[in-house]
């Protein structure tokens, strides 16, 4: 099975903004649209395994088996630099205690 998705950031080529196909026999039909509780339109994607959502404007990817929102690359980036910050905060604190963390 493929699929076509199409995301349309401002809105001014695509009504809606968000719209997928899926290709049957040859041709391509449109994926199912649902409109979340608080206006979050999703879509299904079956090749990915993830639902494309547009929040407030933004497309994310859901990945409906865990329940979490996948990252965009500069949650990403920021969530990593916020690990390496702590780490290093946490080894400083060993340092103190006379705690090598090499050797842990």
């Amino acid at each position: 099975m493929h699929e076509y998705f199409q995301y349309d950031p401002t809105g001014d080529y695509l009504n809606p903004q968000l719209q997928g196909l899926q290709l049957v026999d040859g041709n391509y039909f449109p994926v199912a649209t649902n409109t979340l509780p608080d206006g979050t339109v999703s879509l299904s994607s079956e090749v990915l395994g993830l639902e494309l959502r547009l929040e407030a404007g933004k497309l994310r990817f859901y990945n409906p088996a865990t329940g979490q929102t996948l990252l965009t690359h500069e949650e990403e980036a920021a969530a990593r630099q916020a690990a390496e910050e702590k780490t290093q905060r946490l080894a400083a604190k060993l340092r103190e205690l006379n705690i090598d963390p090499d050797s842990l």
